[in-house]
């Protein structure tokens, strides 16, 4: 296996294969995290009169506080997985309708693309539901979609990064192994 490829036996720098319990201040500040993220996007939806907030970005919120070292927390992922879940909703909702084998359909086409395309983000999976049951408009993508995961994600990064003092994003682009400098390849 060349060495900048992912494999099952490396594990990033900071990975935890098995997580020990959360203590009681990371659920502290995993309660603020999540008060904030909700609230921000609430008033942002009254102050903007369009929508910012969708149940998904409560369980993004979720994630990228308790879980942050978590691939699947990471702003990529976070702004990535919703905007591809929601665009799958979208053309599965004007191509295939409502019906319950076209919502599971658009449910495993999300999944699928977002972890070949290295956006798996878990919340994001339930995207293609609410945008299909909601009989969502195009204007879905910019907002609630964009315009929410963009603020879950900045917030993520300010108070994991600034208050919290953590690492993160832990990744911004890629999760392969770093190449050490004396192997680096001539492109």
């Amino acid at each position: 296996m060349d060495h900048g490829e992912h494999s099952l036996f490396w594990q990033p720098p900071g990975h935890n294969h098995y997580p020990s319990p959360l203590t009681f201040t990371e659920s502290v500040f995993g309660f603020i995290g999540g008060f904030v993220i909700v609230m921000l996007l609430r008033y942002a939806s009254h102050w903007t009169h369009f929508l910012w907030l969708i149940p998904p970005f409560a369980a993004s919120a979720m994630v990228s506080f308790e879980y942050w070292r978590s691939p699947i927390a990471q702003p990529k992922n976070i702004i990535g997985g919703h905007f591809l879940s929601s665009l799958v909703g979208l053309i599965a909702w004007h191509i295939l309708g409502t019906k319950p084998w076209a919502l599971g359909l658009a449910v495993g086409i999300a999944i699928f693309l977002m972890t070949i395309l290295g956006v798996s983000h878990a919340p994001a999976s339930a995207d293609p539901i609410i945008v299909m049951l909601n009989h969502a408009s195009w204007v879905f993508l910019l907002t609630p979609v964009l315009a929410g995961a963009l603020t879950v994600a900045a917030f993520s990064l300010f108070f994991n990064r600034f208050i919290r003092h953590k690492p993160y994003p832990v990744y911004w682009w890629d999760i392969r192994k770093p190449r050490k400098p004396g192997n680096a390849r001539l492109s």
